[in-house]
């Protein structure tokens, strides 16, 4: 009969044959997780994952967004199946071609991703002003206002 110290070496020896891999925590296989979810932190920066798809890259791109490398995050391309330095994984099919599609881990300095933040809230709150108003114009002419039927908005409960 095995005891438990056998058990144990015999794990940590799996587990050492794993050459490279660091995690920074484990996650087990089979819980439920937000597939969208940043797991690295880098500090002074906001991460998210954007995908390769309509032109979103070139988009992040223009709005300084920066590809996040491997060694920025301290992972081993035993994890991330690119061959490059940029951490991406595989995400979906695209409709169009049929074959896969990644998703790249990007990177934005906090102080741009507060700005970015601002101009989306003053945005928001002309959109709101204008319904309240009971004009429902388009501030920004992306979003469509029906001709036939006023927007307004109401704060008394019915």
């Amino acid at each position: 009969m095995e005891n438990t110290s056998d058990k144990d070496k015999q794990v940590r020896s799996e587990v050492d044959r794993i050459d490279g891999l660091q995690l920074r925590e484990r996650i087990p296989f089979g819980v439920p997780q937000s597939s969208s979810g940043v797991r690295f932190e880098i500090p002074g920066y906001f991460l998210r994952w954007i995908d390769d798809l309509g032109g979103r890259i070139e988009k992040a791109i223009e709005g300084w967004y920066q590809f996040v490398t491997k060694k920025e995050v301290g992972i081993t391309d035993a994890i991330n199946g690119d061959l490059g330095d940029r951490v991406s994984r595989v995400v979906g099919t695209n409709r169009q071609t049929g074959g896969g599609y990644r998703s790249y881990l990007m990177k934005l300095p906090n102080e741009l991703r507060e700005a970015d933040k601002k101009i989306l809230s003053d945005r928001r709150e002309l959109r709101m002003n204008s319904i309240k108003q009971g004009l429902a114009s388009p501030v920004d002419r992306n979003f469509y206002v029906p001709k036939d039927t006023p927007i307004s908005i109401s704060s008394k409960k019915p």
